[in-house]
Formats: C-alpha cells, structure tokens, sequence
C-alpha cells in the first residue's frame, strides 16, 4: 500500500515545472516573481498545484494538476463536466467547449479570471488566468499557456 501511494506522489508533476517564467511573460505580459506550490491528496487523486505570481498580482497565473492511480482523475472529470446528477448546478456554470486540446477542454469564464480545464489521459488540469481583458483574450492566453504544460506533462 505504501509503495503504491509513492508511485502514485512520484507520478504526480510539480506544477510549478510545466510553465517557465518566459513563456509566462510572452502570454501576460510580466515575468513571474515568485512561484508558490502547494500538494494536497484527495483520497485516491493527487493534486499539485504552482501560483504564478506577477507583478500585478491580478495577472498571476494559476496551474493545478490532477492525478490518479486508477481511473479517479476521469470519474472526476465526469463528475464536473457530464454529470446529470448535478441538474440544474451543472447548466448554471456557462462552459465552452475548447476543440484540439488534450483528451477533451472546457473553458469557464470566472470573474475576474477564467480558468480552462483540460483532460489529458489520466490526469486533469486547471489552468486559471487573471487580467483585464476579455474573455476570449484571456481563453487564447490560457490555451498557449496549456499547451506548453501539456507539452512537458
């Protein structure tokens, strides 16, 4: 049991590793600060996750990357973006779809951010991006900034 929780925390990348500070700059416009991470675990799901600070701290970017041993990091994704269990919760949160990136993307608009949440094989990510600019600027900003953690996942 011990060695599969090691496997399991070893499988599980170090958000603050998939996005560098350049690539960071080139889509917000600041460099990085300061990157916080943070690790939790959540039964049989492991959750990483960096903060991007910038300098206007409205800009930060945030990475959150989900793991699982057996198939809980898929359940869970069901559970947020297909589940009919949810009713009318579920239909209040207004998701896009985003095509072409991982397994399957959605992107939810967030005051004062919006966050694009991709499924790639048996990990989920959530990316969260501040700034003031509009929606769709900020879902073409999360996606170049996905594809390169997705790239290093």
């Amino acid at each position: 049991m011990i060695a599969l929780l090691l496997a399991a925390a070893a499988a599980a990348p170090d958000a603050c590793a998939l996005l560098e500070g350049p690539e960071i700059a080139a889509v917000q416009g600041e460099t990085p600060t300061e990157s916080k991470p943070g690790a939790s675990d959540q039964g049989a799901l492991q959750v990483r996750s960096c903060v991007f600070v910038l300098p206007t701290f409205a800009n930060s970017v945030s990475l959150e990357v989900t793991r699982s041993t057996g198939g809980e990091a898929r359940r869970r994704w069901k559970e947020l973006f297909h589940s009919r269990e949810r009713g009318e919760e579920c239909e209040k949160v207004p998701k896009r779809r985003v095509p072409s990136l991982g397994d399957e993307a959605f992107w939810l608009p967030e005051k004062p951010s919006g966050a694009l949440y991709v499924l790639r094989k048996q990990a989920l990510l959530r990316l969260s991006i501040g700034g003031p600019d509009p929606r769709h600027d900020k879902l073409a900003r999360a996606r170049a900034l996905m594809k390169k953690a997705l790239g290093r996942l």
